[in-house]
C-alpha cells in the first residue's frame, strides 16, 4: 500500500480561510494567520527540543503549508523541497463556502463538482506519500501538508481519523501488527513549561480498542 518506512507528518498552522471558518481546498491559497505563525515556531521549538532524526522537510506547494514549512525549519536548518502534489484536497464548486453549509456533504461523503472525488484524492495522498518514502534518505522526512492529507492517508486503510488541529506534529512509525492501521502516531505538545509531551494520538486506535469501543 504505502512503503512502511517511519515519517513525520504536519498540518499547516492556522490559516486565514480557518480563521474565518470557510473552506479553502487546493484551489484557494490562503495564506496563514498570525496565530498560525505562532503555532509554526512553537513546532520549531519543539523540534529543537526533541533533536530527531530528519533527513529532509517535503511541504505543500500551497503558501499556508510552505510558510508553516520554513518556520518549523527555523533551528532544523534542512533542505526543503515542494511537492506538487502535495495540495489539499480539490474542493471546486465548494471552495470559500463556509463549513457549516459544507459539512453535510462531507458527512455523506459526496464528490464536490468539479473538484476531487474520495478514490482520486485518496489515490494522489498515497502515490505521493509513497514517492516520498521510496527516496533514499538517511533519516525520516517531514511532510508539511494539510488536513485532507492525513485523511487520505487514514481512507487509503479504510480508516477515517479524527480531526487533526492545525499544526499538531504526528511521527507514523510503521506498525504491521496493527490490523486497523498499520502505523502508529505520536504527537508533540509544548507544555507551557516549554517542555514537550509526547503521546499516542487517538486518530488510529487498535484494533482491540475499535472493539472495546463498539462493545
Amino acid at each position: 500500500m504505502i512503503t512502511h518506512k517511519p515519517f513525520y507528518l504536519l498540518r499547516h498552522g492556522l490559516s486565514e480561510a480557518n480563521k474565518a471558518d470557510i473552506t479553502a481546498g487546493g484551489m484557494i491559497d490562503s495564506p496563514l494567520a498570525e496565530e498560525g505563525h505562532a503555532q509554526a515556531l512553537a513546532v520549531a521549538k519543539i523540534l529543537e527540543l526533541e533533536k530527531p532524526a530528519i533527513s529532509r522537510i517535503f511541504h505543500s506547494p500551497m503558501k499556508r503549508a510552505h510558510k508553516t514549512a520554513m518556520l518549523a525549519n527555523t533551528h532544523l536548518n534542512l533542505e526543503m523541497e515542494r511537492v506538487d502534489t502535495l495540495h489539499e484536497i480539490l474542493l471546486g464548486d465548494w471552495e470559500g463556502l463556509p463549513w457549516a453549509e459544507v459539512e453535510p456533504f462531507f458527512d455523506k461523503r459526496l464528490a464536490p463538482p468539479n473538484g476531487e472525488n474520495e478514490q482520486q484524492h485518496v489515490m494522489r495522498v498515497r502515490t505521493t506519500i509513497d514517492s516520498i518514502l521510496t527516496l533514499e534518505l538517511d533519516a525520516p522526512p517531514l511532510i508539511v501538508a494539510h488536513g485532507g492529507t492525513f485523511f487520505g492517508l487514514g481512507l487509503a486503510y479504510g480508516y477515517a481519523m479524527q480531526r487533526i488541529n492545525n499544526c499538531h506534529l504526528h511521527y507514523f512509525e510503521p506498525w504491521p501488527e496493527n490490523e486497523n492501521m498499520p502505523w502508529k502516531l505520536t504527537v508533540f505538545d509544548l507544555n507551557d513549561d516549554g517542555t514537550v509531551l509526547k503521546s499516542i494520538a487517538p486518530s488510529c486506535p487498535s484494533a482491540q480498542d475499535l472493539q472495546r469501543i463498539v462493545e
